[in-house]
């Protein structure tokens, strides 16, 4: 059984062949045939360790550049020279495009090495990430601090510019102890890198307008709201990601309720004080862990 602190296996063998070789009580003819059955086993292991440490061959894609800012990577499956092109994308889709629509095409390497599948006979890229348009999506949650939560549902819209880049609107439901709030809020998001799977970040800013509010409540207003966080995307055969993410929200909120002051029953002290009202801002502050999903 292997240790933790067990060296590899490679320096085990070079320390034992170097052994062998200050060990001057042993005669010629068995010392050399202890350095040729180390140096075969050697030879074995190469291989699988050359094998293990050579680096994923870089993949091509078809990538077609459109007049119109728009960018389509995949494979070219029929090109009719002066009528049109066509390209499978990998989530499937077929584009057949005129040539007048048509910038240029090229072949350029694929940023995605890790995750590889068979598509029509060909090694291509798992992920299939559009440049540019729309997206929507939706996450569901908790929203902690240290001495309760709740749950969080946001729904969200926009326009991805760059993989680097979406800007869009959100919006959802946050319930406090206080009552129900529907977050308006922009939104700006990202993945850093075009690869299966991915470090994103978000930011989102607005305002929470109050839905419900409790019965001891004479007053619940909403205020501005801060969301960012960070987190990963993992990537799918499909124009479909999912996304796991840990955040920082605040949300600010007037409130006027009534707080009894804290008392004890005593003989001479029967009769409860007179509740006080209490006014003033209060502002939330919660670590989110989310789930989302977006296309």
């Amino acid at each position: 059984m292997k240790t933790l602190d067990e060296p590899p296996i490679f320096f085990c063998v070079v320390g034992n062949i170097a052994k062998a070789f200050s060990e001057h009580n042993l005669d010629p003819s068995g010392m050399a045939k202890k350095v040729k059955i180390y140096l075969l086993l050697f030879a074995g292991i190469f291989p699988v360790s050359a094998e293990a440490w050579a680096q994923p061959k870089t993949l091509e894609e078809d990538v077609v550049y459109l007049r119109n800012g728009s960018i389509l990577r995949g494979k070219i499956t029929e090109q009719i020279p002066g009528e049109s092109v066509t390209i499978v994308t990998f989530d499937g889709s077929e584009f057949q495009l005129n040539t007048s629509e048509v910038d240029k095409i090229v072949r350029e390497p694929s940023q995605y090495t890790r995750i590889k599948v068979r598509y029509n006979g060909d090694v291509v890229p798992i992920v299939y990430d559009a440049s540019r348009g729309f997206y929507k999506g939706y996450s569901i949650g908790l929203a902690v601090n240290e001495s309760n939560g709740s749950f969080t549902v946001q729904t969200r819209g926009g326009y991805k510019w760059r993989h680097w880049l979406h800007t869009g609107l959100v919006s959802g439901l946050d319930p406090y102890n206080a009552g129900l709030i529907i977050p308006v809020a922009a939104e700006v998001r990202g993945d850093l890198f075009q690869k299966a799977v991915t470090p994103f970040y978000f930011v989102q800013g607005g305002y929470g307008i109050t839905a419900t509010q409790s019965l001891s409540h004479r007053v619940y207003n909403g205020g501005g709201l801060f969301h960012a966080g960070v987190g990963l995307t993992f990537k799918t055969r499909t124009s479909v990601d999912y996304q796991l993410s840990v955040g920082y929200k605040w949300q600010g909120t007037y409130q006027e309720f009534e707080e009894r002051p804290p008392f004890f029953w005593t003989p001479d002290n029967q009769i409860p004080p007179d509740p006080v009202l209490v006014t003033g801002n209060r502002n939330y502050r919660r670590i989110t862990i989310m789930f989302s999903t977006s296309f």
